[in-house]
């Protein structure tokens, strides 16, 4: 199954006034970077040049550490600080700015660390449970994962630039297994994490179209945004890059090639435009939980018509990853189920939501309707002098309120004793949906 094609090109160099280029310099202790701006005057008369030149987008104000004189200015549509400036070159002169930056590019072992205590932690509650089994191997893989990842910065400990990419590939990735080892549905899930069965191929044929000589290309093959460096089954000594203009990774490769000489490659990627089947089915039985409750209350309407829109999402989910497709349409419907999976979770947050107000109606009812009866019985003597048309005796009185107070009683722990029933039938699905928050 052929994914895309992409011809190699090659941009051939031209010339500029104004060149600036990226040299990245740090040591292993990930201190700081420096940032090597060179402006060129290729004339034979003095000029006055421009400078602007775009930091990288993670870089916040305060990890700007010395500008080497040039101002910094905010570009709002790019969302990224960039140094401007202005200098008077010789003839031929050239000019470099080191601009000195804070190496923000480091996933912290400490970090690393913290995250599988909190899977530790998270993983304790379920011994002794069905669970515990499952959730043992999604902690080992999760564990496997975080390593590898620390490897992967190790690896390219030395160079900067590779450090930067590595980092932008696998942030993301730190950030879901946070989200994972705090998930009560994650250690519950029963389905295999890398339960990927099917692969695709990508195909990258490059070309030297030259007649006469030898020619290095080094182009770039940008992969679908979902792929990650662990998808792969082969690189074939290319290198994954990170593009943070197109928030894509890329392939890329030094390829020298003989006149006319055409290669080519293929590698295959882990068919990852799926949404998980427990994933599905997570949302089916919370939804379908929640509508148990709510389809005798006041709220039955709403729920009826969000456990069917939720119903008919899903499903639509399940029957389009049943259909054969080219790779294009493959990938294209992924992202459509991802949109309707994430609709239909909106869903089920908002059946919760009823299921929350519902719970707090509860709550707040008995004690209501008890402070209004005894409101209503406003005061003793009120009450005697109707009753008795005139000033009632000491005896009448203290019977009227031993009465009063019996009656009362008696309606209080008649309502309690209710609304303790009520409540207690929702406390334990309250409970478990704050543990999976």
């Amino acid at each position: 199954m052929h994914m895309f094609r992409q011809i190699g090109k090659k941009v051939l160099p031209c010339l500029a006034s104004l060149i600036c280029i990226l040299i990245l310099a740090s040591q292993v202790v990930y201190a700081q970077v420096t940032v090597n701006i060179l402006a060129v005057n290729g004339t034979e008369r003095p000029r006055l040049k421009k400078i602007k030149y775009p930091l990288p987008r993670e870089l916040k104000l305060d990890d700007i550490l010395d500008t080497a004189g040039l101002k910094i200015e905010y570009d709002v549509n790019a969302g990224q600080y960039t140094v401007i400036g202005e200098v008077d070159l010789a003839p031929k002169e050239s000019k470099t700015f080191k601009v000195r930056i804070r190496d923000v590019w480091n996933i912290e072992e400490e970090h690393i660390n913290q995250i599988k205590d909190q899977a530790e932690d998270s993983v304790k509650p379920f011994e002794d449970t069905e669970y515990y089994e499952g959730a043992q191997q999604r902690k080992q893989h999760l564990f496997e994962r975080l390593d590898f990842i620390l490897a992967q910065q190790t690896e390219v400990a030395d160079n900067v630039e590779k450090r930067i990419d590595r980092y932008r590939i696998y942030i993301t990735e730190i950030d879901d297994i946070r989200r994972n080892a705090l998930s009560i549905d994650f250690w519950r899930g029963k389905e295999a994490l890398t339960d990927y069965q099917n692969v695709v191929k990508f195909v990258v044929e490059v070309e030297n179209p030259f007649e006469g000589k030898n020619r290095k290309i080094a182009d770039k093959y940008y992969l679908p945004p979902e792929v990650k460096p662990e998808h792969f089954v082969e690189t074939q000594g290319f290198d994954l890059r990170y593009d943070v203009v197109k928030s894509q990774t890329y392939l890329t490769k030094e390829i020298e090639l003989k006149p006319r000489e055409k290669k080519k490659y293929v590698f295959e990627i882990f068919d990852i435009w799926r949404v998980h089947a427990q994933d599905i089915q997570n949302l089916k039985d919370r939804a379908n939980k929640s509508f148990k409750l709510l389809e005798k209350s006041k709220y039955k309407k709403t729920a009826v018509y969000l456990i069917k829109s939720i119903a008919e999402k899903l499903e639509a989910i399940e029957v389009s990853q049943k259909i054969e497709r080219s790779i294009k349409e493959h990938i294209s419907e992924y992202r459509v189920n991802v949109q309707l999976y994430e609709s239909a979770k909106k869903d089920v947050e908002s059946l919760e939501d009823l299921l929350n107000a519902l719970r707090e109606n509860l709550e707040r009812s008995p004690l209501k309707n008890v402070l209004a009866k005894i409101k209503q019985l406003q005061d003793v003597a009120d009450i005697a002098e109707v009753i008795f048309d005139n000033k009632p005796s000491v005896n009448n009185v203290t019977v009227i309120i031993i009465s009063m107070i019996s009656v009362v009683g008696l309606f209080m722990i008649v309502h309690y004793v209710k609304w303790g029933r009520q409540v207690k039938k929702y406390k334990k699905i309250e409970e478990d949906r704050a543990d999976e928050e």
